[in-house]
């Protein structure tokens, strides 16, 4: 294991009902653990290395046509405005694979405090319809009464934006997105409702990975840099929280987030 074989596992030993036996199931444990999360960083570096690909060479390519001798001014302005489109993208992604890399790092250094959820939520939803506005699609609010929990503000507001922006790219002009919150014996639950083109039902456990992208075609201009969920679910598990997804009976996503 210390070699970096780390599929390797204590077999036998760890049948045994006495402390060595307890540190060999301890030492799978984490050994199954550790395997794991090397496994998600060496596909997230090599998820990066192949976005960061597209970009930089539609980069190269439009630095290439804006070199060219005798270009008129309004091709140049043209292909610098491409330059400067993807530059922001780059950028774009940059930040979010840090923001990712540091919530899987960081996840015991949250800052938590007493947060109203209602008043949180109802924060997120005006920003939010900022945006749906470019698509008149309108965001509504259903709630039963004021919800107070220990949070993170900024890192619960940043998963939330998320959702909801995914929510509105996918969704069609003129379209609803319901945003309901409600409380159980344990937990409380938001669920953000749209009525978009839905995930297809073998996919709908990649939503949450980096990366993913509803659009097969892997076009930017609907599947942005394909980390906002991600980022929103790792942080709902700092919060030892739990996020799902599922298709609407008719069409469309529901998200769920359960926190306790």
């Amino acid at each position: 294991f210390g070699d970096g074989e780390f599929s390797a596992r204590i077999p036998l030993i760890a049948q045994r009902n006495d402390e060595i036996g307890a540190c060999a199931i301890s030492f799978n444990l984490m050994a199954d653990k550790l395997e794991q999360n090397i496994g998600a960083h060496q596909r997230l570096m090599a998820d990066v290395s192949h976005e960061l690909r597209s970009p930089m060479t539609r980069l190269q390519i439009a630095l290439g046509l804006a070199q060219q001798n005798n270009i008129n001014e309004a091709l140049l302005h043209k292909h610098l405005q491409r330059c400067e489109l993807e530059v922001a993208r780059l950028d774009e992604m940059i930040a979010n694979v840090l923001s990712l890399s540091r919530m899987e790092n960081t996840i015991s250094q949250i800052e938590l405090m007493f947060v109203d959820l209602k008043q949180l939520l109802i924060l997120c939803i005006e920003d939010a319809q900022y945006i749906a506005n470019e698509k008149s699609i309108t965001i509504t609010f259903h709630y039963q009464r004021s919800a107070l929990l220990q949070a993170d503000p900024n890192l619960l507001s940043s998963a939330i934006n998320n959702i909801l922006i995914n929510a509105i790219k996918y969704s069609h002009a003129n379209d609803q997105i319901k945003v309901h919150l409600h409380k159980t014996s344990s937990h409380f639950i938001i669920e953000i409702i749209d009525t978009g083109i839905g995930v297809p039902a073998e996919d709908l456990a990649k939503l949450f990975e980096p990366f993913y992208r509803v659009a097969q075609s892997r076009d930017r201009a609907t599947g942005g840099t394909g980390l906002g969920m991600a980022i929103a679910k790792q942080a709902i598990v700092a919060h030892n929280g739990n996020i799902s997804a599922q298709n609407n009976s008719e069409n469309g996503l529901t998200v769920t987030i359960e926190l306790p």
